[in-house]
């Protein structure tokens, strides 16, 4: 008997088989488009739901062995019948090779060649085109992040965004919809202000389609509103002016006085000369007249259709600004005495921003507008005369005026009556804007004759003039100590001297250039060359420097030969300029080391450090200014070794210190290049090199007596004795260790800016200040700076330990919502580094953000760690990181990757990794013993003085253990 190894139902074998070739006859109709590199993404969305719809996807992604094509007596004798099976599977596999090839453009199909089953075409197409798109990963997050909607509609913006994100999706990166929503609120333009604030303030997470829908509805609503505004052409003005000129006597309308626009208040304009003429345009309530010294008074309709009536014979209309003829005043810009204008136009404004205040402004139909833009404008007179007082040019406003309400009525003034006296006006905007609004109902009508009996004006009209607030510092609370100069003498004994000419009147100075003069002739560091034009010559001059004790006082005067360095040129007579500068914590390091040992601090001084560097370039410079050779005085300096201010003079010093400490025996620290390490035995010295200033600490004094007359041997050197200034930071030793801090650097800054009498704040930034870019007025003067002069750090002995503190204020920038992290590291009992930085990136979570904060201490301890290797000291334990979120403890301890840790992937790997291996230890502290919390925020001031007494901030005069 046949057997077949497997079986299929006969409703399954007719799909199966008839599917395929129904598809193939109407693919056309089903995808639409060709695959080429592109639009994969658009073709396997299409072809995946046809297939997947009739059951053909599993033939092609996880496909089934084909059967044999004969059937089996027995398991190892074949007949020649032809299996069933067989034949169902490769007419289905035929089928399905003809129907993607169909949908294969020519570059397409090449790839594919030479493939014989559906399952094999389909698995290159999706290698290919999936490997490009992987590669092309960075590039469609940059993408991403940087797309904006600019003049597009939201429609368009937002499928710009999706079409990236699919693309992503495609290549298993998976975007949320609140990703998303940052990404769509950060790229649109400033008129959706309003609608990303409400955005950021739900709590719910907003699905990408009612994304949309909201964006849409607001789109509408602005484009509904620019509509509106520009169909409203009134006009607005406020004006306090008292005159206006007169061109020959014209019988043209007058205008002057005061003018205003109040909401439900009669409008007048008048002069001080007493005329007044008023009519009605035919609106209902605008009134306009002219009394004159004679008290005669005239009321007429405007709307007359006789145009002989007009006092002005020309038939082109006349300007009742400018009193020009072919224009009407609704289109002059002629200055009229407005103290603002309005304008629907931009483009008016050359000079706009945007206007931030919430005041409003009254136009013609009593409707209170608000104001978009403001800025200045120039308006040019036509007046032939000077104004006897001019006023200050006004400033203009772009107000989006929309409604279309009918102005209310006012009454009309009677013939014979006295002038009115206009009503106080309300507080005037500061700044009001202003334009003129374009209206073509509105014309301008001559005057009419006077009436026969005119009532006489009264004599002294009272009209009040606008007021104007005035913004001064005294009423904003900002006072200024007023310098009053007893003096126009300098005492250059104790200021620096700028020039040459005035340091040398002073004996002091000249005796200090012909030192510095003879240091550089005693190096050779030049030879007098005659000069050539292809030479590149460089100036130089003097610099004069007073060299202070800590106190304050005169140590000593010192210039300096400076060479003009912007005078050279890259590649002819420089290249290489980097050089590395010491670290400050490692300054507090060896300071820390020194206090917990009870070590010597030396300080050398190497004079004219810069002359002992070799230059490898060929470098001429002028020669100085007073020391010119009077027998080759246009000969110039062929420099053999560096000076000051050349680009190469800071590398090629260190480069010569750096030699010549290595044949002592120093060795170079790893993570700092300016600390070198001299470990002989028992004995270890540590130096310190700031440019020419040097610090040397040891365990034995005698050691570093012999390396310091070693190096007076290769160098110019001063021994300053022990340690005292160094870098603005003044050391003052005390019996249990010594007190390091800045007073003579704070001082100075106070005199600055005269503030040596203001009172210290209890707290550096009050509690209930929240300060924005937007909507904080900026200081007068931000650059005062008043600080605790008396305090500073104490170091003293402690245990040899490293212990960090990691903190974060979450969201804490109520600008852009980043939060700011801060650490303070201590190596004993001794802060070494601290700091308080604003994290890259928005975290989603508080937890987010202590663990960035977490990953950068981490980072600081291994450097720190690192320096200490270099010491050839090694930690008796694991530095010890306190921090006071549970979250952020548990995700580095735990080593399931948690999807909230998708934004902190890289910081997740790497606090894990230290923390398997044992570099640090993790543990919970409470938020009220936080030190790190003193960065991140303003605190109260009970707290803020308990924290900074936990960190060993204090007053000078504090009393050391057992001192």
């Amino acid at each position: 008997m046949t057997t077949s190894s497997s079986s299929l139902p006969s409703t399954n074998t007719h799909i199966s088989t008839t599917t395929p070739i129904f598809l193939l006859s109407n693919i056309s109709n089903y995808v639409t488009i060709k695959l080429d590199h592109s639009n994969y993404l658009m073709w396997k969305f299409q072809i995946t739901g046809i297939l997947d719809a009739y059951s053909l996807l599993d033939h092609l992604e996880d496909p089934t062995p084909c059967p044999p094509k004969f059937l089996f007596n027995h398991p190892e004798t074949e007949t020649q019948e032809v299996n069933p099976l067989y034949t169902q599977w490769r007419a289905r596999d035929k089928a399905l090779f003809s129907l993607i090839s169909s949908t294969l453009s020519p570059s397409a199909i090449s790839l594919v060649m030479g493939q014989t089953s559906a399952s094999g075409i389909w698995k290159i197409l999706v290698n290919r085109y999936t490997s490009i798109s992987r590669s092309n990963i960075v590039n469609l997050k940059r993408e991403l992040n940087s797309i904006k909607k600019n003049s597009d509609s939201v429609t368009d913006y937002l499928h710009k965004i999706k079409e990236v994100r699919n693309k992503l999706v495609s290549v298993g990166i998976l975007i949320d919809d609140e990703e998303i929503l940052h990404i769509v609120l950060q790229g649109l333009s400033s008129e959706f202000h309003s609608f990303t604030s409400a955005m950021l303030t739900k709590n719910e997470a907003v699905k990408f389609e009612e994304l949309h829908t909201l964006m849409k509805t607001k789109e509408d609503l602005l484009r509904s509103a620019t509509e509106n505004s520009k169909e409203i052409a009134h006009m607005a003005m406020v004006a306090n002016k008292t005159s206006q000129p007169m061109y020959n006597n014209s019988s043209t309308t007058q205008f002057g006085g005061h003018r205003g626009r109040g909401r439900n208040h009669n409008r007048g304009r008048g002069s001080n000369g007493g005329r007044f003429q008023t009519y009605n345009n035919g609106r209902g309530g605008f009134s306009q007249g002219n009394f004159n010294n004679g008290g005669n008074f005239s009321n007429f309709t405007p709307n007359s259709p006789n145009p002989q009536s007009w006092s002005n014979p020309s038939s082109h209309p006349s300007c009742q600004i400018c009193y020009k003829l072919g224009h009407a005043a609704i289109d002059c810009y002629q200055h009229i005495g407005a103290t603002d204008h309005f304008t629907l136009d931009l483009h008016n404004i050359p000079d706009n921003q945007a206007y931030t205040d919430s005041q409003l402004v009254s136009v013609g139909n009593g409707t209170q507008l608000p104001i978009s833009h403001s800025g200045p404008i120039p308006l040019v007179s036509q007046s032939p005369f000077r104004p006897h007082n001019p006023e200050p040019t006004p400033e203009p406003i772009i107000m989006p005026l929309s409604t279309n309400e009918p102005e209310p009525n006012l009454p009309q003034p009677r013939p014979n009556q006295p002038e009115p006296t206009l009503p106080q006006p309300g507080p005037h905007l500061n700044p009001i804007s202003s334009t003129s609004l374009s209206s073509p109902n509105i014309s301008t009508v001559p005057p009419a004759p006077p009436p026969e009996n005119p009532a006489p004006p009264p004599a002294n009209p009272a009209v009040p003039l606008p007021s104007h607030p005035m913004q001064t510092r005294s009423k904003s609370g900002i006072s200024k100590k007023k310098c009053f100069a007893t003096s126009t003498t300098v005492d250059y004994l104790q200021t620096e001297p700028p020039t040459y000419t005035i340091a040398s009147k002073f004996p002091q100075w000249r005796e200090a250039m012909a030192s510095e003069f003879a240091a550089l002739q005693r190096q050779h560091t030049w030879q007098l060359v005659p000069h050539s034009s292809d030479q590149n010559v460089v100036g130089c001059r003097w610099v004069y420097k007073i060299k202070r004790n800590s106190d304050g006082s005169v140590s000593r005067y010192k210039a300096c030969l400076v060479a003009k360095g912007f005078h050279q040129q890259a590649g002819v007579d420089f290249a290489e300029t980097f050089s590395p500068v010491v670290k400050p914590p490692t300054v507090r390091i060896i300071l820390s080391l020194a206090a917990q040992n009870r070590w010597s601090l030396r300080q050398l001084d190497v004079s004219n450090a810069f002359l002992h560097g070799l230059l490898k370039e060929t470098v001429f410079m002028a020669q100085p200014l007073g020391f010119v050779n009077s027998t080759l005085p246009s000969h110039v300096c062929h420099l053999h070794k560096s000076l000051y201010g050349l680009k190469q003079a800071p590398r090629a010093w260190f480069e010569r210190f750096t030699s010549h400490l290595l044949t002592l025996g120093f060795k170079a620290s790893v993570a700092d290049a300016s600390l070198f390490i001299l470990s002989h035995g028992s004995v270890t010295v540590y130096l310190l090199l700031y440019v020419d200033d040097i610090i040397i600490t040891g365990n034995s004094s005698t050691a570093v007596s012999n390396i310091i007359s070693q190096l007076f041997d290769a160098f110019e050197l001063k021994d300053l004795g022990p340690l005292r200034y160094f870098l603005g930071l003044q050391i003052d030793y005390k019996k249990g260790g010594f007190f390091v801090h800045q007073r003579k650097y704070l001082t100075d800054l106070l005199h600055k800016f005269t503030m040596t009498d203001c009172k210290p704040a209890s707290t550096p930034i009050a509690t209930t200040l929240l300060l924005t870019s937007t909507s904080t007025d900026l200081l007068s003067d931000p650059t005062p700076y008043r600080s605790t002069l008396d305090r500073g750090l104490l170091f003293q002995p402690g245990p040899f330990a490293l212990t960090a503190f990691t903190d974060a204020d979450w969201a804490g920038d109520p600008c852009d919502r980043r939060s700011t992290s801060s650490i303070i590291v201590f190596l004993g009992n001794n802060p070494i580094t601290w700091l308080a930085k604003k994290q890259h990136t928005i975290s989603r979570s508080s937890t987010e953000a202590e663990y960035r904060s977490l990953a950068s201490g981490a980072a600081e301890l291994a450097w720190i760690r690192q320096v200490l290797c270099d010491l050839g000291l090694f930690l008796p334990s694991a530095p010890l990181i306190w921090c006071d979120n549970t979250s952020a403890l548990a995700l580095a301890s735990n080593p399931v990757f948690h999807g909230r840790t998708k934004h902190i992937e890289v910081d997740y790997h790497f606090i894990r990794e230290r923390v398997v291996r044992g570099d640090i230890t993790l543990q919970f502290i409470s938020t009220d013993d936080q030190l790190a919390d003193v960065f991140t925020k303003a605190l109260p001031s009970p707290r803020f003085h308990r924290l900074c007494s936990k960190l060993l901030v204090c007053s000078t005069d504090h009393q050391f253990e057992g001192g």
